[in-house]
């Protein structure tokens, strides 16, 4: 007869801090809202390199805000366990333990503390221009969105300056019908019909370009013979950034630190006292090393529609193959996924009977939990977790100390990927359930060469 398993005490964050507090052996150079602060990001590089924690998440299809019926849903918005919750505060925070600065923004410092070596100006602009790089080189957030300004017998129309790239264009006519419009460029459509520019007998467009264009403008090609608006799926700007506030960055919660990293990179690249280009090329390995994770990252791993499996495919593909989809009101076979965030259902669902969508999803790291509350890892993962935590804590000591704490990291990841590539050797078919968010992406580029 089998032997039982043997039961083993639960890791907690308590578990974990206290292993951290023994191995840095210095409880006045680290404190323990630091330490916490350092645990977390373990926690979520562990997702990310790992995705380790996963959930069935369940929500039914609705009208949008505006009472109208909806084929794009953000799941940011419908599963809780995908919000985006991290913020500039938190991140400039975490900068400051790093760099040694004073803490600003909390109750007992409400107004701005930081030292000569950096202004408040220098640490918001560099969240900025790294939190927007992030977005457009990870692809992992899309909006959808529509614009205006459409007029009947002119080509061109100016887009909001807060899209970064633009990645499907349909156009929503005066009655009610979405066509999509394909990307193509001038030359084509000289090549085939000269006269283009000038027909607007079409009352919808059927190509777009934005190759010979000025910025933040494309080309309706032909000049729409009809009024309407343009419905959007693109990479936009985050909102402007405010650390004495808190504003939300806008990213997945689990690569936030590779957003901290990036604004490091550039702070500590600059003239001046804080100047420090051995930690400067580190944090921007290590904002590298963020972005082409997310890119592999899978958000959604599998779906059911009404309890009954669906299969997981691209917006892009509904476009080539169900041409008329998002014009048909009926029960979704299929879902798309475009980026990390946006699941679009095969037709419109019915109003009146809203279909209930199930998805296993990669979720957002357990930061939040009480001390107590089971982690739900292992001893060995456990180790390396704190090795990364540990790690972490010891960049502001900088020197010899922090080059001999890489090793630390390196551990941490190379048993990150161990632990991913055995999960995947279990799902014969791991790239087709894992892959869908970035077919979209895929199949985009492809029309841009």
């Amino acid at each position: 007869m089998a032997s039982p398993l043997p039961a083993y005490p639960q890791i907690t964050r308590a578990v974990l801090r206290q292993s951290l507090l023994d191995r840095l052996n210095n409880a006045q150079f680290w404190s323990v809202p630091e330490l916490n602060i350092y645990l977390n990001e373990a926690l979520t590089a562990w997702q990310a390199h790992a995705r380790y924690w996963k959930q069935r998440v369940t929500f039914d299809t609705h009208l949008d805000g505006a009472g109208n019926s909806q084929f794009f849903y953000d799941l940011r918005a419908e599963v809780p366990q995908l919000a985006q919750t991290s913020t500039d505060a938190q991140l400039l925070s975490q900068i400051e333990y790093h760099l040694i600065e004073p803490q600003s923004g909390i109750p007992a410092n409400p107004a701005w503390q930081g030292t000569a070596m950096f202004d408040q100006d220098a640490y918001t602009d560099a969240l900025t221009r790294r939190r927007d790089r992030f977005l457009l080189e990870s692809q992992s957030v899309i909006g959808h969105f529509s614009a205006t300004g459409v007029v009947a017998g002119s080509s061109r129309v100016v887009l909001p300056s807060s899209i970064i790239d633009l990645r499907r264009v349909a156009f929503f006519d005066a009655n009610g019908d979405y066509t999509n419009l394909w990307r193509d460029d001038e030359f084509a459509a000289n090549a085939f019909d000269a006269s283009w520019g000038t027909t607007v007998g079409l009352p919808t467009p059927t190509t777009y370009s934005v190759i010979s264009t000025p910025p933040y403008t494309l080309a309706l090609i032909p000049p729409p013979g009809d009024v309407g608006s343009l419905d959007l799926l693109a990479i936009a700007q985050g909102p402007p950034l405010n650390p004495a506030a808190g504003v939300v960055l806008g990213t997945p919660d689990n690569y936030a630190w590779a957003i901290k990293y990036g604004a490091m990179a550039d702070l500590l690249s600059q003239d001046g006292p804080g100047r420090d280009l051995q930690r400067a090329a580190y944090c921007e390995a290590r904002y590298q090393e963020g972005v082409q994770l997310c890119r592999m990252m899978p958000s959604v791993v599998n779906a059911a529609i009404n309890e009954n499996s669906a299969q997981l495919d691209s917006v892009f593909n509904f476009d080539a193959y169900s041409v008329d989809w998002h014009n048909t009101v009926g029960i979704p076979q299929f879902l798309g996924l475009a980026g990390q965030n946006l699941l679009a259902t095969s037709c419109v669902p019915d109003p009146a009977n809203p279909v209930g969508i199930g998805l296993d999803v990669v979720v957002n790291a357990p930061v939040g939990v009480s001390d107590s509350t089971p982690l739900g890892l292992t001893a060995d993962q456990a180790e390396v977790i704190v090795d990364e935590a540990q790690h972490i804590a010891i960049f502001k000591s900088g020197g010899a100390e922090f080059a001999a704490s890489l090793a630390l990291h390196k551990n941490f990841v190379q048993f990150a990927k161990m632990y991913r590539e055995r999960s995947l050797a279990q799902a014969p078919y791991w790239p087709a359930m894992s892959g869908s968010d970035q077919l979209e992406f895929s199949q985009t580029m492809v029309t841009l060469r």
